[in-house]
């Protein structure tokens, strides 16, 4: 078996064709709670009470929920929760992982040997071959060449990369922020927002009780909503941005993003106009063009091509006003935004921060003179290196495919709209 690089698809493939059934099981629940070795079998391994079934109250449904108790090794035991949906169209491995659990009752739910010491080193050895001739792609080391393409390093898939695969995974399957991840996996991003620092301050100050089930299940409200997205998808989904070349995309697979773009925009306006009696973006052929031709090392062009892109924002305000009831000079991303939440419609930030964040860099000629500290901002949250002279080619790519998200996430919401 030749050398590979590592992907959900890849890794979940692996996991499930382990044939000795305890360690297929501690491999699936460690890759379902984002979790260090010590957190399975060893210092923090859980018992089987560790683990219970629960159901979150979702649009007068009640859905059933697989709800872990984790002793966080980063954190010295402290615990956290991770709520895992039990319908198989969710997530296969929950019900699996569960019965586990309630098998053991007081005892481990995972452990190799005696001591903890022997089963974490047991349980290492048997990744090496589970996991053997697999590559994980290390993105703190991406270097950019003179001519715009990253250069990529490798390193052995180890255990601890499931925790990172599976941070990856929430991050660009089920569109986690940086609380969400906070609060499931106890990851601690950085984040320039200081009302996202206090939240995420408070989320590891919180010290939880095994015996108050309810807080347990407070803690995990704020993403369940997004885990609830059949895992056929996965399959469907494109290679995910960090495993791209970071130049620009061949041209059929640029078309066929323009495409799917214009279609969507004219679909979106299509419901809107249906249900709404407004128009949410403003259907204009000089995109579509500006999206078929890469973006060059060039901060002109850029800009070019980034004006014509927040030009579709540009609508008849009016008809949104009427919506919210609102006669302020908000835009129309405020506008949107505002009669989300006004009718507590469930979307991603992420959608309206992705149309902020393109409305900002179009602000910002000329960039190169911009405060640095906003632009970084913006940077991160595309996904591209802050480094002198800018990679233009890699931030138009990101900021079109975080674009056709958005557009994706509110034509559901559009779809699932009833009055």
């Amino acid at each position: 078996m030749g050398q590979e690089e590592a992907t959900v698809l890849e890794v979940r493939n692996r996991i499930e064709a382990i044939e000795e059934e305890d360690f297929r099981l501690a491999f699936m629940y460690q890759f379902l709670i984002g979790g260090e070795v010590s957190e399975v079998c060893g210092k923090y391994a859980p018992r089987g009470t560790d683990a219970h079934y629960v159901e979150f109250q979702i649009d007068k449904e009640k859905i059933p929920f697989v709800l872990f108790i984790i002793k966080t090794a980063r954190r010295s035991g402290k615990l956290r929760t991770c709520a895992v949906p039990l319908n198989p169209s969710y997530e296969p491995w929950a019900e699996p992982v569960y019965n586990r659990f309630k098998e053991r009752g007081e005892n481990y739910a995972f452990m190799f040997a005696k001591k903890f010491k022997s089963s974490t080193r047991y349980y290492q050895w048997h990744a090496d071959r589970v996991f053997k001739n697999l590559l994980w792609l290390m993105d703190e080391y991406q270097t950019e060449k003179s001519d715009g393409k990253v250069e990529m390093r490798y390193n052995r898939f180890t255990p601890l990369m499931l925790r990172k695969i599976r941070r990856k995974n929430l991050l660009e399957f089920y569109h986690f922020d940086e609380i969400d991840l906070a609060l499931y996996g106890g990851w601690k991003d950085p984040v320039k927002d200081p009302k996202i620092k206090i939240r995420i301050r408070d989320i590891f100050k919180t010290e939880l009780k095994t015996d108050d089930l309810s807080t347990l299940m407070n803690t995990a409200e704020k993403y369940i909503l997004k885990l609830l997205k059949p895992l056929t998808q996965l399959e469907q989904e494109p290679i995910p941005i960090y495993l791209q070349t970071r130049s620009f995309h061949e041209l059929s697979t640029r078309f066929a993003r323009a495409q799917e773009i214009s279609n969507l925009v004219r679909n979106i306006n299509n419901l809107s106009r249906a249900k709404l009696d407004a128009v949410f973006f403003k259907e204009n052929m000089r995109i579509v063009l500006e999206m078929l031709n890469p973006c060059k090392n060039e901060e002109a062009q850029f800009i070019t091509k980034i004006a014509s892109l927040s030009a579709l924002f540009i609508v008849e305000l009016d008809p949104l006003r009427k919506l919210v009831h609102d006669p302020k000079d908000r835009k129309s991303i405020r506008l949107i935004e505002k009669w989300l939440q006004n009718l507590k419609i469930p979307y991603d930030t992420t959608m309206i921060d992705t149309w902020l964040n393109i409305n900002s860099l179009r602000n910002m000629e000329p960039i190169h003179e911009t405060d640095p500290v906003e632009l970084k901002r913006i940077l991160d949250f595309f996904r591209i290196p802050m480094r002198y002279p800018l990679n233009y080619p890699g931030l138009w790519d990101e900021i079109l495919d975080h674009f056709l998200l958005s557009l994706n996430q509110m034509m559901q919401i559009l779809n699932e709209y009833d009055k």
